[in-house]
């Protein structure tokens, strides 16, 4: 009985760890293709499942960093597109 729960308990232990491994490399995938809120989410989903793996946890940290960094350049370059588009951003330019 022993050896069958050790069994189990390694069997959740891959299942959450390729879990996490799974919806890390999604996040990548959903990054580079700029759906950011949908990377959040397959985030999420790893975070959850760290209690199986969690030796994966730097790996959820980075992901996480990483899209919050992308989220802050976006911001920056829509802030920036806004300005450049607003009429009272570019007075004297045309003179």
């Amino acid at each position: 009985e022993l050896a069958r729960a050790e069994a189990e308990q390694q069997r959740q232990a891959e299942l959450a760890r390729e879990g996490v491994v799974t919806s890390l490399r999604l996040a990548e995938d959903l990054r580079r293709r700029c759906q950011l809120e949908a990377a959040a989410a397959a985030i999420r989903q790893a975070e959850q499942l760290l209690g199986g793996a969690p030796d994966l946890a730097p790996e959820v940290r980075k992901a996480k960093a990483d899209l919050d960094l992308v989220r802050k350049l976006d911001d920056a370059r829509f802030r920036k597109w806004v300005a450049g588009a607003d009429p009272g951003a570019q007075e004297g330019g045309n003179e």
